[in-house]
């Protein structure tokens, strides 16, 4: 190794130290990362004229719920002050039983004096009650005042009510944007207060990680894998050794606001569930539908749909793939497409073996045409030769030529005719035989052909 040049770089370190008003408790201490791990969340941030102006995110709401604890407070002050109801009697209905009602105590029944002590009748009931304190009005107006002045400044998005009622999906989603727009300066300085959280864990992350170790990370599309870091593999063409996922360096952090993941999801089933009626079943984009339909699936028990639907997107080549089992599952499918299998191969040799035969019959019809052409010629020449015999014959004689040149021209018809339908019968096996070597051929091709596509839709 040869080393080019060099530099200085400037880095912090931060100490900890334990300190009262009086004494240091615990002196100065090295701590991981070059950052303060104190990180600010400021609802509003702004300058007024060249004053930095700033409250939190609840700053609006304490006065409201600070009325709201007090109305409360005072309310179940009022409840739990509240004696049971008592009632009124003459001291001649209780002499005696004077112990019933003086405590607190509840007995299962309570006893009264008929008579008095004059032996008169006296009533069997209280005189009157007393009244129980009432909450009073206001306290219910202020109450229901303080409680829609937090939801105002509070806001959650949809109220439960409606969302749990019959409000149309899309309308939840507007309402839930025009929420988020409520609240975006919020979201915005939150995302601030994140960045600046990566920022520290990150140099944390330098000077604490030195040896390999299993990390969760979360993917861009909410979904979580395991992966390794600082592994040390062996470069095979130069030699070295190279550690994989090595995060001990500088690094810059991003922070993205917007809707959480499940609303998303949410709203992306949706809107392909949508498309999924308008498209014609069996084409290649209803296909491509229902696949990315099956890896939006959540939930107990859909595992295998979803791990499907990658997988085939992965082998039509809509999906990169993202794990070591659908990268193995791509390169298998390739290698199956470079080398045909027996099935195909017999096909192929049927399909050439017929191809011979049709070749072959071909040129015996050629050659039957070339012999019938030759003794149609030869018939010819005979024919000349016996004008030239009868020409030069007597007369008496020619009479008997005509009669045995007659018979030899039917038999020689005959014997024509019975070559010509021989081969017809040669060329019609041989016809026969090749195309049924093509039906064989055909059905290999049909069983070995996918029908339309990787995945096949239930109908």
């Amino acid at each position: 190794m040869q080393k080019i040049a060099e530099r200085k770089v400037k880095r912090r370190r931060v100490y900890k130290s334990i300190i009262t008003s009086s004494c240091i408790l615990k002196d100065r201490e090295l701590i991981a990362g070059e950052h303060l791990p104190i990180i600010p969340v400021y609802g509003e941030w702004g300058f007024a004229g060249d004053k930095e102006v700033y409250e939190g995110v609840v700053r609006l709401t304490k006065d409201g719920q600070r009325l709201r604890n007090m109305i409360m407070s005072f309310n179940a002050d009022i409840v739990a002050r509240t004696p049971k109801k008592k009632p009124f009697f003459w001291p001649e209905q209780i002499a005696g039983y004077e112990y019933m009602y003086s405590g607190q105590d509840d007995f299962p029944y309570y006893l009264l004096n008929r008579t008095d002590e004059n032996g008169g009748d006296i009533p069997p009931q209280p005189l009157g009650y007393m009244d129980n304190p009432e909450v009073p009005q206001a306290n219910a107006y202020m109450l229901e005042a303080a409680t829609n002045a937090v939801k105002e400044v509070a806001t959650l998005g949809v109220d439960t009510e409606a969302a749990g009622g019959n409000v149309a999906f899309d309308t939840v989603n507007q309402l839930n944007m025009r929420a988020d727009l409520e609240t975006y300066v919020f979201q915005d300085n939150l995302a601030t207060a994140m960045r600046r959280d990566g920022e520290v864990y990150a140099a944390m992350v330098n000077d604490l990680y030195d040896v390999s170790r299993t990390v969760l990370m979360t993917l861009p599309d909410g979904s979580e894998k395991d992966v390794q870091l600082l592994t040390q593999v062996v470069d095979y063409q130069t030699g070295e050794v190279v550690t994989l996922n090595d995060i001990r360096g500088r690094y810059e952090t991003y922070t993205d606001t917007g809707p959480s993941f499940q609303s998303m999801k949410s709203q992306n089933r949706a809107e392909i569930l949508d498309l999924l009626g308008k498209v014609p079943q069996g084409t290649p984009e209803f296909q491509m539908l229902l696949l990315q339909y099956f890896t939006l699936l959540d939930g107990k028990g859909v595992e295998i749909m979803r791990e499907y639907a990658n997988k085939q997107l992965v082998l039509m080549g809509l999906k990169q793939p993202e794990s070591e089992e659908e990268l193995q599952a791509l390169m298998q499918a390739q290698q199956q497409q470079g080398q045909p299998d027996a099935a195909m191969i017999q096909a192929q040799g049927v399909l050439l073996q017929g191809q011979a035969d049709l070749q072959r019959a071909q040129n015996d019809q050629a050659k039957i045409q070339v012999e019938a052409f030759k003794a149609q010629t030869d018939a010819q020449v005979s024919a000349a030769r016996v004008v030239e015999i009868l020409a030069s014959a007597d007369s008496t004689k020619k009479q008997d030529v005509i009669a045995a040149l007659k018979l030899l021209g039917d038999f020689q018809t005959k014997q024509g005719d019975s070559a010509r339908a021989d081969a017809e019968l040669v060329l019609k096996g041989q016809d026969q035989i090749h195309s049924r070597r093509m039906d064989l051929t055909n059905l290999l091709r049909q069983a070995n052909q996918p029908s339309g596509g990787a995945a096949e839709i239930p109908q």
